[in-house]
């Protein structure tokens, strides 16, 4: 059973890509070879040139001596905290110095770069830690671990000491002048308040700064007393209305005594230092015009007039069912009357002693509401001053440091340092070596050293190729170029001499332009004009004006009658090829030069045994060749051409960068496109072809020209062409004439 169409094809473009890679990889074997060798003596040099690292590992007890440990958490974090601190920059200079290893200090940076590469503390088991130390010398690798367990415990030691000679010293002086600047503070306090008798003034705003909020509540219970004067003056209210009212008012605002003063009553006391406003008078007539002593019956307990009114009105029910059985004047009568009399008069003193007692509460807030507004100005005076004396007070502290603060701040500091500098939070011991290397080295290890350089070069032997095959924008494989312009190659063309210089042999054709002319002419199978075919490129160097001489060269040898015609007026040089003048020629026929007056007088025939081959040369170098190329004298010079020969090869100039190419290609049948073997870019073929075939241009194919066939990737795809179709020097024109 066959496979399907659909497998073939994805098999087949797998293997392309594979073949691709491979020969990527053939391509660059120099390279790779040369990166390999490059990854070795990096390694060579590296082993050389780097220094011999000694190691040990040593074991420690860590003892955590007034750190209670309440979880697992806080003890790793602490073991942490403590091998940062072991292995603190400060501990490695005082341990080297103990050493000895220079004369005098000993910085750590010179003793990383010196004497140790490394060092590392790590945990093994409870209180117990592993020290590694890596160093150039191996007397310093076996040393090092014990003679920084004491360097550790002496410079804790000294620093534990440092601290407390600076706490007896600096510290303990410093809180002695802070002792001193807060004494002067205090007095410098005291006697700005004796001047300004602070005391005294402070005793009269506590009794000022009660002056506006009792005015205000004064003024507040007036406003409600106001409101019952207004309900107590409607006439219409009996006297059990008007008890209910004043009741309820001595209830929720009672009276505040039994004195009573008809002028101004109690006054606020006077001011601290000041004559108060209220003017004084003698005892006694003071007593006798301002003060009103109030009878216990106008201000004392009253009975009860609800109660009253409860015997009031069963007096009245008892009078209503004695009236209709006697007379007014009956003796029974007479007595409820009387006793009605009698209630009616209670109520009535009951109402009164109401009435009074609030007439004259509501006389005494009037007056003190007028004391307390004649002290406002006062109030108002007296606070200027006071805000004023506050202003220069918080002057004079904002003056003043918090002496006394920070001396009872530093005295404990220095209490509770004394107190924990005594206790020591860690002790160290060295236990043993558990490993060493002192005599074969940590590093540089031979064999690691080998397998990394292997390693590198192998990396770069593989990755560079595979980076240069990724970045690559040019060829010298047909089917790669036959994918990217979407052209079919009519031929390859080696870098051959013979091949490449017409001045070598003018007359000789290789094999590979025979296939070029066989491409060109059969590939059309007469459905095409092969009558002009134009040569260009993309760029200059890529070997168009050759590839033109020789492929008119192989259809001259084909019994054809052909021309070739130098179409770069700017730098054509077939001329020079055939070792002929430049002039007269293109140029100068189809401007019209008057000693160029017919075809023929700018047709050469270059070489005596190719009798149907002739060449039109350039001419004078021209800048405005587009113009010249449009002209109808430049179509009629075509036209005439094409009825005198078989073939018109145009030499054109190239497409990228001129607009010369394009009134040639309106003139040409089709045309031969030269693209240079690792020279033209993939973007500058594709451009060109695209820019071609927007104006119009039918293509023949494209040539490969100058293909190294020496190189490896070339030789194994080059493979099935045989080598003398292609190698000039090898099968050359002077062997065939043998």
């Amino acid at each position: 059973m066959k496979p399907p169409p659909q497998k073939k094809e994805a098999f087949a473009a797998r293997w392309q890509k594979l073949v691709s890679v491979s020969l990527g990889f053939i391509r660059h074997l120099r390279l790779m070879y040369l990166l390999m060798l490059l990854g070795l003596a990096a390694g060579l040099v590296y082993y050389v040139y780097t220094r011999s690292v000694y190691y040990t590992r040593a074991l420690v007890k860590v003892h955590t001596l007034g750190l209670p440990i309440k979880s697992v958490e806080e003890y790793d974090v602490r073991m942490r905290f403590f091998g940062r601190m072991f292995l603190h920059r400060s501990v490695q200079e005082h341990t080297a110095s103990m050493m000895g290893l220079s004369e005098g200090f000993t910085s750590y940076e010179t003793l990383s770069d010196k004497y140790l590469q490394k060092l590392r503390m790590r945990d093994f088991d409870s209180g117990s830690m592993i020290l590694e130390t890596w160093a150039y010398y191996p007397s310093i690798a076996n040393a090092w671990p014990r003679l920084i367990v004491d360097g550790y415990n002496d410079y804790v030691r000294q620093v534990r000491e440092g601290r407390r000679t600076l706490l007896n010293t600096v510290f303990k002086e410093e809180v002695s002048n802070l002792k001193k600047l807060s004494e002067q503070q205090a007095s410098s306090a005291l006697n700005f308040s004796e001047s300004h008798n602070a005391v005294e003034m402070f005793i009269e705003k506590r009794e000022l700064d009660k002056v506006p909020a009792d005015l205000l509540r004064i003024r507040e219970h007036i406003k409600i007393r106001a409101t019952v004067e207004k309900t107590l003056a409607n006439n219409a209210l009996n006297v059990e209305e008007r008890l209910s009212v004043l009741s309820r008012f001595e209830e929720e605002y009672p009276a505040i005594g039994s004195m009573l003063n008809d002028a101004p009553a109690m006054a606020p006391p006077p001011l601290v230092g000041r004559p108060s406003s209220v003017p004084s008078a003698p005892s006694g007539a003071g007593l006798a015009r301002s003060t009103v002593v109030v009878v216990p019956s106008l201000v004392g307990k009253t009975d009860d007039w609800n109660s009253l009114l409860g015997q009031q009105r069963q007096l009245i029910a008892k009078r209503n069912d004695l009236s209709s059985k006697f007379l007014g004047g009956h003796p029974q009568m007479v007595a409820l009357d009387h006793e009605l009399e009698s209630l009616n008069a209670r109520l009535q003193g009951e109402l009164s002693v109401l009435q009074n007692r609030f007439s004259l509460e509501t006389e005494r807030l009037r007056a003190q509401e007028k004391e307390l507004e004649s002290q406002l100005p006062e109030f108002a005076r007296f606070q200027k001053e006071f805000d004023s004396f506050e202003r220069e007070r918080d002057l004079l502290m904002a003056g003043h440091l918090p002496a006394h603060e920070g001396a009872m701040e530093l005295q404990k500091k220095i209490g509770e340092a004394a107190y924990t500098m005594n206790q020591d939070r860690f002790s160290v011991e060295y236990l043993k070596t558990v490993e060493s290397r002192l005599v074969d080295p940590m590093s540089p290890s031979k064999k690691q050293g080998l397998m990394a350089s292997l390693a590198v070069g192998f990396c770069l032997a593989i990755g560079v190729p595979l980076l240069l095959e990724r970045v690559r924008s040019w060829s010298s494989r047909v089917d790669e170029l036959e994918e990217v312009m979407g052209l079919p190659a009519l031929g390859v063309v080696t870098d051959d001499l013979a091949l490449q210089e017409v001045r070598v042999d003018p007359t000789y054709a290789g094999e590979c332009f025979r296939i070029m002319r066989s491409g060109i002419l059969f590939s059309a199978n007469g459905q095409r004009d092969t009558k002009v075919i134009l040569v260009t490129s993309s760029r200059p160097r890529e070997g168009k004006t050759t590839i033109a001489m020789r492929l008119a060269i192989a259809m001259t040898q084909a019994g054809s009658r052909v021309v070739l015609v130098d179409g770069d007026m700017r730098r054509g040089r077939i001329h020079r090829s055939f070792d002929m003048e430049r002039s007269p020629g293109l140029s100068d026929y189809l401007t019209g030069r008057k000693d160029v007056a017919s075809v023929d007088d700018i047709l050469h025939a270059p070489h005596p045994t190719l009798p149907g081959f002739f060449v039109i040369p350039t001419g004078e170098t021209r800048n405005d060749a587009p113009e010249i190329l449009e002209t109808p004298r430049a179509q009629a010079l075509f036209e005439e051409l094409k009825n005198r020969f078989d073939h018109v090869i145009i030499d054109s100039p190239p497409v990228l960068g001129l607009a010369d190419c394009y009134p040639l290609l309106r003139l040409s049948a089709g045309v031969a496109f030269v693209v240079r073997a690792n020279f033209t870019t993939y973007s500058e073929a594709s451009s060109s072809v695209q820019a071609l075939a927007a104006g119009g241009a039918q293509f023949f194919g494209f040539v490969l020209n100058r293909v190294d066939l020496t190189s490896p990737d070339n030789v194994y795809y080059y493979y099935r062409y045989q080598p003398k179709y292609y190698s000039a020097h090898l099968y050359g024109p002077k062997k065939a004439r043998n």
